[in-house]
């Protein structure tokens, strides 16, 4: 279902900051250096990048074969979760048509360089699910299991530091039975605190190794970065964007443009369907005897959130993180429907293919605008290169991009040269001059200055660049 969802997309091309990640082959190892352009330390998708590179050069189908591929078994790691915490064969598969099929997952999915945002949320959450497991029977297997499938997060990506606490929690939930008395309760975990203990020590030296391996190979500032932490009332916006983009059943393309354009009628239905689904999403935790486990998953879903909250930055990519959780709580909600009786469950039903019949066009148009703005980034550069062979030595070389107002929204709306942005030292490399410093300006010619004599400004006119006024 996967690869039928997103076979479009498959050949996607190179475009934005992906082009950070096009590195030359044996640019280097990607498990005993940070990327040299980005900074991130993130081996696990240096590596895989890597070999694909070596293998089958820039085509990037096998990039989105894996991604696909990762992106199904998370899908499929949310029936599993449902299914352990004692749901229907049906619940577990609408929980996992709801990972697979959101419209919040195209940006993790179609990116050539969102591996790690991919892995870090399947190796989490299976982390999350071994962790669950080990509360029973075999718990050294699992936890031996939960802790290496989170050094697998934290090596895919630093956000999967989220996991850490959500981990902890889940090892930590109270043991207590539905069959004994409030007075009889316990609130210890199964296996007793220093069970505990042990365990979230085993992630907290997996950390530890993690962290001083990062500083080791790229360093651990982010100051200076537009990803660097900030505390403040940004991290409750942050929150409730991140949510809304999981959330909301229409496009969050085409909800932006009607908010951008003033469309009342359009975003009226965006805000009205997404409180449908949250009501309903809402429900698992109110009525049901899954009520307390679907709090539960509610809360590990926030706390897993934290890292991207936390950034003075967020993209709806890292909506992805919450997308697994999500699909846990709709699997929930439509069991309490279905044991509520024969009206819930069909109001349920009906519920689940709406939402499905608005997020697959949303997905179609998603992979679209993918292919278009990779498509994109040959004709620029051919547009470019003769006038960056021509220039001057060491030269600055400005392509400014002031005419086109058309609208821009993450890496979807990329008009003008969009697709370019974030790639000059892949232009640079792919003219042959890397001497020169090449800067993409989206924005008024007026704010480019030119800081020596040598230096050019080409302005895109829409089909070709023009020489102008420094």
């Amino acid at each position: 279902m996967a690869f039928v969802l997103y076979r479009a997309g498959l050949h996607g091309g190179w475009y934005g900051d992906d082009l950070m990640y096009l590195r030359p082959p044996g640019s280097g190892s990607p498990w005993l250096a940070a990327n040299a352009q980005t900074g991130w330390y993130r081996p696990l998708e240096a590596a895989w990048l890597a070999f694909a590179r070596s293998h089958w050069d820039t085509a990037t189908w096998p990039i989105h074969a894996m991604a696909i591929a990762s992106h199904a078994l998370f899908a499929g790691l949310a029936g599993l979760a449902l299914a352990r915490l004692g749901a229907s064969l049906t619940a577990a598969a609408i929980g996992a048509i709801v990972v697979l099929a959101s419209q919040a997952a195209a940006m993790a999915v179609l990116g050539n360089d969102t591996l790690s945002q991919l892995w870090c949320a399947l190796f989490g959450s299976a982390a999350t699910l071994a962790a669950w497991e080990a509360r029973g029977p075999r718990r050294r297997s699992f936890t031996v299991l939960a802790v290496s499938l989170f050094a697998l997060a934290l090596l895919s990506k630093e956000a999967a530091l989220g996991f850490l606490p959500v981990l902890a929690l889940v090892a930590g939930w109270p043991a207590r039975s539905h069959d004994t008395s409030p007075a009889t309760h316990s609130f210890a975990p199964p296996g007793g605190w220093l069970r505990w203990a042990v365990f979230v020590g085993l992630l907290v030296g997996v950390t530890a190794a993690f962290l001083l391996i990062r500083n080791q190979v790229g360093g651990l500032s982010l100051a200076g970065s537009r990803y660097r932490p900030a505390l403040g009332l940004s991290t409750l916006t942050h929150v409730a964007q991140l949510l809304a983009a999981a959330i909301t059943p229409t496009s969050s393309v085409r909800t932006y443009l009607a908010w951008s354009s003033h469309d009342r009628a359009g975003l009226a239905f965006a805000v009205g369907a997404g409180l449908v689904w949250l009501a309903f999403l809402s429900m698992s935790m109110i009525a049901g005897r899954f009520r307390a486990r679907a709090a539960g998953v509610a809360l590990a879903m926030l706390v897993a959130l934290g890292p991207y909250a936390l950034l003075s930055h967020v993209s709806e990519l890292y909506a992805y993180v919450l997308l697994g959780f999500l699909g846990v709580i709709a699997g929930l909600a439509f069991e309490s429907a279905s044991r509520a009786g024969a009206a819930p469950r069909l109001g349920a039903t009906l519920l689940v293919a709406g939402w499905l019949a608005l997020q697959l066009p949303a997905v179609a148009e998603k992979i679209a605008f993918a292919v278009r703005n990779g498509a994109q980034v040959a004709p620029l550069e051919a547009a470019a290169r003769p006038h960056l062979v021509l220039a001057p030595r060491d030269a600055g070389v400005w392509l400014v991009d002031d005419d086109d107002r058309s609208p821009r929204y993450s890496v979807f709306l990329m008009p003008g040269l969009g697709p370019l942005n974030f790639g000059e030292a892949w232009l640079e490399r792919e003219v042959g001059r890397e001497d020169l410093r090449v800067r993409v300006v989206e924005g008024r010619f007026e704010d480019v200055v030119a800081r020596h004599p040598q230096d050019v400004v080409l302005r895109w006119n829409g089909r070709e660049f023009e020489r102008a006024l420094p």
